[in-house]
């Protein structure tokens, strides 16, 4: 049953194609936002009544599916005429001259969408925020059968904007596992791929630039990365370019369809993240504000109209979200003491995080060019380079070279969006003043997340939306100015190269195996040729030894998707917790305790508690709530809750707390602190 939303898509995709064949594309898009729909629709209304468990959802799958057959058969005649629109054409004689690169196109997305897929079900969440709080809350969620907010001191689990987890929900109820929880990035990742090339095909680039379009976006660092997590910066992604369009189509046709998806979009894109609220802003102001110069007073009206449609439609697909936050946080987004924006806006503050968020995205693995590019930054920004109004809290800048979806950069990406920002506008095109309005509206992204947002050190991945959306424009301008086939194939080949670490080598879920004591290489005739020759061979150039081995390094360190037990893969990107987690919750297994505390600090990983009690997918024997909350999650009833029977403890200054004087500790390490209510 784990596929039925699956199913229900690609039916959904037929009703929407045999209505208007041709529009493949756009019916698997309009598809995707109905499925969302369903997902948090459904899932808000059970929760009402506390039914999020597993026959309800399935109930819930089993009835949408049925009702997409129904409409299926009963537009039988457009579903034959469809079908024989859709059938091949008879071959042309010549010969298209973009056929090579198409091809290329095809084969490089292929490659990184079914090694990403190998890995994303291959691996367990195992980043850092899936494990403190985007899988944690849905463990919560299933064992509450409920969405409501409950006390945690993990606050992200409750206030962050919830659409992606769940999703994830759906997924881990009928699968009663996680074995697809990366399923939703990964397929968001082809979306993104897939709705970026409708935007080029929209503002009237060619064929060829939409293949290009769509190897620049499926070969984007930081998307490959995450399509293989449960972050959410793709689903985002996937929401903000659907906004992009359907808003472009909506200005240009009176169709009230592209409103309702616009409108769809755009909710989405808010209920899944809160940066999402920059980017809608951006796009919606500037296309839409586009859209009506030089519109008369009549066409005015009824653009504004569907302006106000779009707005009011995607706020309140958001009503569930606000008013639970702002029942307990008193904010419909925030905590008040978790922030990220700055503390004031000014053209100093843009300036500096102009600076530090493109410079994120420079580093490589050539330590000196990294130590170069912190010193130009730190002159030009003197006393704002750390400055505590604009950087989210203790941060720091450095540069450092990283293969992880948490702080990788998009190098290569931002130079060619650089490069495309500044050529446009100088460029013979077709369409040219739409193009020109899509392309600020990535330039505004950018300047309204650098004036909003604190800097982060991981603020890369946040501006992930803002990348994707301008390889539309990056794909128009290597199809208009490099006319020979060649030269745009070589790009594209490079741009694959490039990928290729962050494809293979990923720091939390690597697909090759690697050098170490569990790898199949480790002390093989193999290792010792490659390995133990190449160290005897730069010993006798020190210099040369120590550049190299930091290069090579990342081919001798960590393990392997491949080789590694699925339960050591949630700690690949923290392993010393480890057996500290096992052998506490072996603990808690085998006594007859029923009820169990956490104690936890806000960045704890609780997510691999859930996992190894048998009880993050599905009811279980235990019941797992938070307990002594800092967060004023705290004051939200416990529905008389007895003391628990047992307290697992992750908080570092716990040994003063009341509570504790009617328990004996029974298991203690650095990591994690069991202790057994006295009888």
């Amino acid at each position: 049953m784990t596929f039925l939303p699956l199913l229900f898509l690609i039916l959904i995709t037929a009703v929407f194609l045999f209505r208007k064949p041709g529009s493949f594309r756009e019916s698997i898009l309009k598809a995707f936002l109905v499925t969302f729909f369903l997902i948090g629709f459904s899932t808000e209304v059970l929760s009402l009544i506390h039914k999020v468990n597993y026959r309800w959802i399935l109930a819930a799958w089993l009835f949408w599916t049925s009702l997409a057959v129904l409409l299926l058969i009963l537009n039988w005649k457009k579903l034959k005429s469809g079908i024989s629109q859709l059938l091949p054409a008879k071959k042309r004689k010549h010969t298209d001259p973009s056929r090579g690169l198409i091809f290329l196109s095809l084969g490089i997305i292929l490659l990184i969408s079914l090694i990403t897929l190998f890995i994303a079900l291959k691996s367990p969440p195992n980043n850092f925020d899936s494990m403190t709080y985007h899988m944690a809350r849905v463990s919560h969620w299933i064992q509450n059968q409920n969405i409501q907010y409950y006390p945690t001191a993990i606050p992200r689990q409750n206030y962050s904007m919830p659409l992606a987890e769940y999703a994830i929900l759906h997924l881990q109820i009928l699968s009663q596992g996680d074995h697809y929880a990366n399923l939703v990035q990964w397929f968001s990742f082809v979306m993104s791929i897939l709705t970026a090339t409708l935007i080029a095909k929209q503002y009237k680039v060619s064929v060829r630039g939409q293949w290009i379009t769509a190897v620049l976006a499926a070969t984007l660092p930081m998307a490959i990365l995450q399509s293989t997590s449960t972050q959410n910066d793709l689903v985002v992604s996937a929401f903000c370019l659907a906004f992009a369009y359907f808003l472009s189509k909506s200005v240009k046709t009176n169709r009230w369809e592209n409103v309702f998806f616009a409108a769809l979009s755009m909710g989405f894109a808010l209920a899944t993240k809160g940066t999402a609220y920059i980017f809608i802003a951006a796009i919606g102001l500037v296309i839409g504000g586009g859209a009506l110069i030089g519109k008369k007073w009549g066409q005015i009206k009824a653009l504004i109209l569907r302006f106000g449609i779009i707005v009011i439609i995607g706020m309140l697909l958001n009503t569930g979200i606000y008013f639970r936050n702002l029942d307990l946080y008193k904010n419909p987004l925030i905590t008040s003491n978790e922030r990220t924006m700055v503390e004031e806006i000014s053209p100093g503050v843009l300036f500096a995080n102009l600076i530090r968020n493109g410079a994120v995205h420079l580093s490589s693995p050539v330590d000196s060019a990294n130590e170069f590019i912190e010193k130009v930054v730190s002159r030009l920004l003197g006393s704002e380079l750390n400055n505590p109004d604009s950087t989210f809290q203790e941060s720091r800048f450095d540069l450092s070279y990283s293969i992880n979806e948490d702080d990788a950069g998009n190098g290569f990406h931002i130079f060619l969006i650089t490069i495309t920002i500044l050529i446009l506008p100088w460029l013979k095109v077709e369409n040219k003043k739409d193009l020109l309005f899509y392309e600020a509206a990535v330039v505004l992204s950018i300047l309204l997340f650098s004036l909003v947002f604190k800097w982060q050190p991981w603020g890369g991945r946040l501006q992930t939306p803002i990348f994707i959306l301008g390889c539309a424009g990056a794909g128009l301008i290597i199809d208009r100015v490099l006319k020979k086939e060649i030269f745009p194939s070589i790009i594209l080949v490079l741009f694959l190269i490039s990928s290729t670490p962050y494809l293979l080598l990923n720091s939390n879920r690597p697909l090759l195996p690697l050098w170490e004591d569990n790898s199949v290489f480790y002390d093989t005739e193999l290792e010792r040729k490659i390995y133990t020759n190449l160290e005897e061979k730069l010993d006798r150039y020190p210099g040369l030894d120590e550049k190299v081995k930091s290069l090579l390094s990342i081919l001798y360190e960590g393990r392997s998707v491949l080789l590694t037990e699925r339960r050591e893969l949630y700690f690949l990107g923290n392993f010393e917790p480890y057996w500290s987690y096992v052998a506490a919750c072996h603990l808690v297994r085998n006594t007859p305790s029923r009820e169990i505390g956490l104690i936890m600090d806000s960045n704890d990983w609780e997510y691999p508690l859930w996992v190894f009690l048998n009880q993050n997918a599905g009811p279980g024997k235990y019941k797992i709530y938070h307990i002594e909350v800092d967060d004023v999650s705290g004051s939200i009833p416990k529905n008389n809750n007895p003391l628990p029977d047992l307290i697992l403890i992750t908080k570092n200054d716990f040994q003063d707390l009341a509570i504790l004087s009617g328990y004996e500790q029974i298991y203690s390490s650095i990591s994690i602190q069991v202790m057994k209510l006295l009888d």
